[in-house]
């Protein structure tokens, strides 16, 4: 399957599941053409973090551990911390989501880490932030999620095709929601049909 056209198939769904948490298909298609980095890391960031606590406030209402509607849950995850011990991030991984998907985001809110708490940061570009972290080859491989590859020749190539690099982290951000809607949601679903049957 060509690139152009798993991208795309991969916005197509991304939107399907962006609809449930308030985003459509344009945002996922703007944040391409996102200006600078450092909007286009933050914006990402914010969007994994809604997917995860709309997602697990979901799951514990249709699991049975709500029963006023969800809003006490949705509260209560919106209360955790992001990262930490008892975070919403420590939940994500007490649900059953992959090691690579946890450690995506938690890549992702360590590059915004970086722009978001140094002003001095704002102009310097993802690779720059990324090769300046002292778990950079981690970081990398985390936000690329490309299995066998070659650090020094690829990192040159990100540096050359700045778009490339920002192509990788947005498919693995989708990639990310669709796991976090079918695998996720359909637990959630299942248990709420058989509670109907």
């Amino acid at each position: 399957m060509a690139v152009e056209n798993q991208f795309r198939l991969l916005v197509e769904r991304a939107d399907k599941f962006g609809k449930s948490i308030g985003v459509g298909k344009e945002l996922f298609l703007g944040l391409l053409e996102e200006r600078s980095d450092w909007a286009f890391i933050i914006q990402i960031d914010a969007l994994n973090e809604t997917a995860i606590r709309e997602t697990m406030a979901l799951l514990l209402r249709v699991n049975g551990v709500a029963d006023d509607g969800g809003d006490k849950m949705a509260r209560f995850v919106n209360a955790l911390s992001y990262q930490g011990k008892s975070s919403i991030i420590r939940l994500l991984e007490a649900a059953g989501a992959p090691k690579d998907v946890v450690e995506y985001v938690e890549a992702v809110r360590k590059v915004r880490n970086h722009y978001a708490h140094d002003i001095r940061n704002l102009n310097k570009s993802l690779m720059e932030i990324i090769e300046g972290h002292n778990e950079k080859s981690k970081l990398f491989k985390s936000l690329c999620y490309i299995a066998n590859y070659d650090e020094v020749d690829l990192m040159a190539t990100m540096r050359q095709e700045v778009g490339f690099l920002r192509f990788n982290i947005l498919s693995q951000c989708m990639v990310f929601l669709l796991a976090l809607h079918q695998t996720l949601g359909t637990r959630g679903r299942k248990r709420k049909k058989k509670e109907e049957a």
